[in-house]
């Protein structure tokens, strides 16, 4: 299984095998829901060593004695995201204490558990499978990033680095070309799952043609084999074409799809999606008060709304944007990364408005009312736009900002 969390029991062969099996059992009950394999009782170096971590995502390990130190190492440096269970018996505490004094001092990843906190290591588990899947991916990005993005495109190489990324950049003319090979009848094809949709302000031919270039941008996502995409997404006006339907129906999919080439939002959508496990929103911050912050954009995955119509582009008139309608008093999300300065950026909250606010920004419209301090994203800005994800993944964020070595900053 790709991306699998394995479970084992550390344990130094002093101890009597019958109480030592007993703890195992037990904390392996407690967890089995969050995990994918079963090493079952470790007592030695070799048998670490011998592990394949091609396919782990982390490692939940329950301490089950002391005189264990070393093991707990050794797992450790197999350089995946290890959770520690503790106990208060057979000197677990004492084991992991050392061990854990020692991960830290070498510069690995590791959390501490007892039964207390233990409904946390689904977030764990949930950051951890996110991180693993977006790591060594491809992006291909169809055209350079936007012209306006001057800071969000500084940190496209640390990005690459941070998540051992590879980035295919293609010029917007080649999408161009493969949008006039798309043959109508692939096109109707695609119209049939729209034939039920609200359409207000467009003409017959701006949806045939907003559906013909969600498949050319299909097309070129499965001939570079990638597994997200950002595009340049204004520079498609000039060919009276927008790519907002495109987008929300790949997200809908499972495709990540982000707008105007901004990488490091992309990325963000690309491991809250796998933290959430439901397509994400990526928009505008358009206002911030004291306890609210309005996100804006002219495209939305459909699935994570209420309902949706299609209307025209906001800025340009032209083309085909998504207008969503949220749910209110629905938990969300909204979270940034900024690789230049290593800030993973978070706030929770839940969604107050059901329609949209203002006609005078993009068509899809989020407000979230939260109890942090929205003025931080005008104090200290990290860029344009934010990610916004259903239900409340502000814990999975934590820990994907240790595992990726990042300064989480709470709203």
């Amino acid at each position: 299984m790709y991306g699998k969390c394995v479970f084992a029991g550390l344990a130094s062969p002093l101890h009597r095998p019958e109480v030592v099996d007993a703890i195992l059992k037990k904390y392996y009950g407690l967890v089995s829901d969050v995990v994918d394999g079963f090493l079952g009782k470790v007592t030695s170096v070799e048998d670490i060593r011998r592990i394949d971590v091609a396919g782990v995502a982390c490692f939940i390990c329950v301490v089950l004695t002391g005189g264990t130190e070393h093991l707990v190492l050794e797992v450790a440096r197999r350089g995946v995201p290890l959770a520690l269970i503790v106990h208060d018996t057979q000197n677990s505490l004492a084991a992991a204490l050392e061990a854990k004094a020692r991960l830290d001092y070498e510069g690995l990843y590791a959390e501490l558990y007892t039964e207390k906190n233990l409904k946390y290591l689904e977030d764990f588990v949930k950051a951890a499978k996110a991180v693993h899947k977006v790591r060594g991916s491809k992006l291909l990005l169809v055209g350079e990033p936007s012209p306006w993005l001057i800071y969000s495109s500084l940190g496209i190489e640390e990005f690459k680095k941070m998540l051992g990324l590879s980035i295919d950049v293609i010029p917007v003319e080649e999408l161009i070309r493969e949008y006039h090979r798309v043959t109508d009848g692939d096109v109707e094809k695609e119209l049939l799952k729209l034939k039920d949709v609200e359409v207000v302000e467009l003409s017959e031919e701006d949806v045939m043609n907003s559906v013909r270039l969600y498949v050319a941008l299909r097309n070129l996502v499965r001939k570079y084999s990638t597994d997200f995409v950002s595009i340049r997404c204004f520079d498609l006006l000039e060919h009276k074409v927008t790519a907002c339907l495109p987008l929300s129906i790949l997200n809908d999919e499972g495709i990540i799809a982000g707008c105007e080439g901004d990488v490091p939002a992309t990325l963000t959508m690309a491991l809250m999606y796998h933290i959430s496990g439901k397509p994400v929103f990526m928009g505008n911050v358009v206002w911030v008060e004291e306890d609210k912050v309005f996100f804006a954009h002219c495209t939305t995955p459909t699935r994570i709304m209420a309902r949706f119509k299609l209307r025209s582009h906001f800025e340009s008139g032209l083309g085909v944007a998504v207008e969503g309608y949220p749910r209110v008093g629905e938990k969300a999300t909204f979270a940034r990364i900024d690789p230049v300065e290593r800030v993973l950026r978070t706030g929770v909250g839940r969604i107050v408005n059901s329609s949209p606010i203002s006609g005078n920004v993009c068509r899809t419209q989020i407000q979230v009312r939260t109890q942090g301090n929205p003025f931080k994203l005008i104090e200290k800005p990290i860029g344009n736009h934010y990610v916004v994800a259903l239900g409340n993944h502000v814990q999975s964020l934590g820990y994907l900002a240790k595992m990726l070595k990042l300064k989480l900053e709470l709203i």
